[in-house]
């Protein structure tokens, strides 16, 4: 298939695993699904941002939820947010634009709640706008968007957040308006559950991952470096490759899962992790995939 156009749903299978893969090879027409969402995405945003179908593919099958079943969890997305979102955390500048346009006054409005001495509206509100766009270490967290729900809800969530952090990080005395969404409670859990894991077996999962990292086949690293370390596109790959975009977004999608898979064999050489802390495990790796190898293969 190295010189013909890999279908869509390749790409999509190549990243999820287990039950979740048979489920999705089972959905009929899914390359026709998964083209309809691409499409649809980016008549939303009346844009592509210059990505092209088989890089979207790759992202959104990279954020598929793991306790959702793959036809659900494909209809759940909102394709055009989540477009929106990649092209942000790609730093597209057209894309942050229409982003703040759109909900850059909702944003503002939820960090009106919090009041402090010492920090401003404005100097609060870009804080949080650097961390969800602008990363020196890592990803953006705009690339946590998943798309499984609409991108205003998510920003308003993840702004308060962000926004408490700051101001917790300047030891202030808080005074915020309540707000009990659901949603909220269950991110800072899952911050939580994460927060453990890397602080338990820190040393560890940077072992595990150099040494998963030194297995991968030499095409593997150099993909991954390409695309994390270089920022080269998908579509790049493929002209460098010889090949199509597709084929190089499932050949990427191929080297994350195996370093992925990788790494988990070699934390469980060095650690005894229990099956009620593998999902989470699993989660943190993908969390600090990006960052990791930044760190090792730049």
């Amino acid at each position: 298939m190295d010189d013909a156009e890999a279908p869509l749903r390749s790409i999509l299978l190549e990243v999820i695993a287990g039950p979740q893969a048979s489920a999705a090879a089972a959905i009929a027409q899914l390359d026709s699904q998964l083209q309809a969402l691409f499409d649809a995405a980016v008549v939303d945003n009346g844009d592509d941002f210059g990505v092209d179908v088989a890089a979207f593919v790759l992202y959104l099958a990279e954020r598929l939820p793991d306790d959702v079943p793959c036809e659900q969890a494909l209809s759940r997305v909102c394709g055009g947010d989540l477009l929106l979102a990649m092209a942000c955390a790609m730093g597209h500048a057209k894309a942050l634009g229409q982003l703040e346009r759109r909900h850059g006054p909702a944003v503002a409005r939820t960090l009106e709640g919090m009041r402090s001495r010492t920090i401003s509206p404005d100097d609060l509100l870009q804080i949080v706008r650097q961390k969800l766009f602008v990363s020196a270490s890592g990803p953006p967290l705009v690339t946590r968007y998943a798309g499984q729900g609409r991108l205003s809800a998510w920003l308003r969530v993840t702004a308060k957040r962000l926004g408490l952090n700051a101001l917790r990080d300047g030891r202030e005395r808080l005074d915020v308006e309540p707000d009990d969404d659901a949603s909220e409670v269950a991110d800072e859990l899952a911050d939580v559950e994460l927060a453990v894991l890397k602080r338990d077996y820190h040393a560890q999962f940077r072992e595990a991952f150099a040494a998963a990292t030194a297995r991968l086949p030499e095409r593997g690293r150099t993909l991954l470096r390409l695309s994390v370390v270089e920022g080269v596109s998908v579509r790049r790959l493929g002209v460098l490759y010889g090949t199509h975009a597709t084929t190089a977004a499932r050949w990427l999608a191929a080297a994350r899962r195996a370093l992925i898979e990788l790494t988990i064999e070699e934390l469980g050489r060095r650690v005894e992790i229990s099956s009620d802390d593998l999902a989470a495990a699993i989660k943190f790796i993908r969390s600090q995939l990006d960052l990791s190898i930044t760190r090792l293969l730049e």
